[in-house]
């Protein structure tokens, strides 16, 4: 048996099985996304209002004018 260091024991190619990941379009990650603009880094997806969180439904209505 072929010894392995540490690091290989985390590659997937000196791994004992195969991982396929089938997508419809070319990338992973759903509804998560990311955007730059000029430079700076927003996070643009998944994101989902729940009547439960408190916090984002009062930020979110302190936005809308009265």
């Amino acid at each position: 048996m072929k010894h392995t260091t540490q690091l290989e024991k985390y590659n997937l190619n000196y791994a004992y099985f195969h991982i396929r990941i089938f997508k419809r379009n070319g990338v992973v990650g759903g509804r998560m996304a990311i955007v730059n603009v000029s430079g700076d880094i927003f996070e643009a997806g998944a994101s989902i209002l729940h009547p439960k969180n408190f916090y984002a439904l009062e930020y979110t209505t302190s936005l809308v004018p009265p």
